[in-house]
């Protein structure tokens, strides 16, 4: 899903699930992650992130990003209980 900055704020999510695509290169969607807004609501809340190749097409390396994320929902949901 594509979100604006607006629309995940309106959203207010327990739980923030980002790509990670070439991070500390400059590009557009690193740009989105470096908002002010989206900063502040990363410290105030379990951050999970996917390195965006495993998932941004259909290939194989889904069932890695799958089993990448359900591992790391785990891990963040036995912080918060």
């Amino acid at each position: 899903v594509n979100m604006s900055v607006e629309d995940v704020l309106r959203a207010d999510p327990q739980l923030l699930i980002l790509g990670e695509y070439r991070m500390g290169s400059p590009s557009m969607a690193n740009l989105v992650l470096e908002h002010p807004a989206i900063g502040e609501m990363r410290r105030g809340r379990p951050v999970v992130s996917i390195p965006t190749a495993l998932w941004n097409c259909g290939t194989p390396w889904l069932v890695t990003a799958t089993e990448t994320l359900r591992d790391q929902v785990r891990h963040v949901a036995g912080k918060t209980r």
